[in-house]
């Protein structure tokens, strides 16, 4: 027998959680359709979402419940078939829980109102605190501006920004000093040391747009995901039309508050390359001037800095005891986690 017997009326719509808000009287067992203006509900209204929260249910018999019941759906022959479970009774972001007990959202598809959206958010944060949810995690693009507004009135702050996303946290317990970590604490620059073991020189340049001109060496910034080794050639190539090939670690520097580094502490990593080419072709945007210049006058050279001065004198003892006494090697292994690797950098053992 085809049962008639849901009539709804739409009241709100949420469509970043993909949930309807109704009032609804009907039967509830499985195979009901569901009647809006006397049609199927199918035929005019496209589904978004695999389940519905209704918000007042008053069944057949009388008895009505604040509890919402959880629908979940799917459509055989125009007809809903329904599977009822209690749940909560407002609707509530999702997301995702990590391991720390903290909850990530996404932001991007929310479309709710500055009113439904802190509605929503408030429902979500006292349920987040029911399960004592350490930390939550709003990421949002620069298109939806009306998060920042509103979760900025439940006290969430800006992690980081990149590009067109941002992330927004909030250290759920109050009774606790915040564990969250703050973003990047340091940049790192790597630069490269071209050493030519026949005439020992080394290539130097001097940077355009810089308060000191002073000999160093070429190098600059890693990218993301970009090794050490790849950015100490990929560099010299850049700045001096030198190719190279990366031998070792010498030694690394760590400053704080260097001026452009936006707040964060520099580290300064120097490799040992072997050059490959020797003409040289400096980048007009970047370089002021390039040499070869030998280890003995850089070690004394008076425009040049004291970093400078010691890895002069670093190289010149490799050249003259051996390498092995200097260089820190590297070599690749597998991570603990799946599909990953890293470098592991150390002094050769017994040297």
């Amino acid at each position: 027998m085809t049962r008639n017997l849901l009539n709804c009326n739409m009241s709100q719509t949420f469509g970043s959680v993909g949930c309807l808000k109704l009032s609804c009287r009907f039967i509830l067992c499985t195979g009901t359709n569901i009647n809006i203006g006397g049609k199927l509900a199918a035929k005019h209204y496209t589904i978004r979402s695999n389940s519905f929260l209704f918000d007042t249910v008053v069944c057949d018999n009388g008895y009505s419940t604040n509890k919402a019941i959880h629908v979940r759906h799917s459509l055989i022959q125009k007809r809903l078939f329904f599977y009822s479970t209690l749940c909560t009774k407002e609707a509530i972001l999702s997301g995702e829980t990590d391991r720390y007990n903290g909850v990530w959202v996404d932001m991007t598809k929310n479309s709710l109102s500055e009113d439904d959206l802190t509605k929503v958010l408030l429902a979500s944060l006292e349920a987040w605190k029911k399960d004592k949810i350490k930390a939550v995690w709003l990421q949002v693009p620069l298109s939806r501006g009306t998060v920042f507004s509103v979760s900025s009135k439940f006290g969430f702050q800006f992690h980081h920004a990149e590009g067109e996303k941002a992330l927004l946290y909030l250290w759920m317990n109050t009774q606790q000093e915040s564990r969250i970590p703050i973003f990047a604490t340091h940049q790192v620059g790597v630069s490269g040391m071209a050493v030519r073991d026949d005439t020992k020189e080394v290539l130097v340049v001097k940077d355009k747009n810089r308060p000191f001109q002073l000999w160093k060496f070429p190098g600059g910034l890693s990218d993301l995901g970009e090794d050490i080794a790849a950015t100490a050639e990929r560099e010299v190539f850049e700045e001096t039309g030198v190719k190279t090939e990366y031998q070792s670690v010498l030694a690394f520097r760590q400053q704080h508050k260097p001026p452009g580094a936006f707040g964060r502490s520099d580290l300064y990593v120097i490799c040992r390359l072997k050059p490959l080419t020797y003409e040289l072709n400096p980048c007009q945007e970047e370089i002021e001037s390039c040499r070869w210049m030998s280890l003995e006058e850089l070690k004394s050279e008076v425009q040049a800095t004291s970093l400078t001065h010691i890895m002069a004198e670093l190289v010149l003892y490799g050249l003259r005891h051996g390498f092995q006494q200097v260089d820190i090697t590297s070599y690749q292994m597998a991570s603990i986690y799946k599909g990953l690797k890293f470098h592991i950098f150390h002094r050769p053992f017994g040297s």
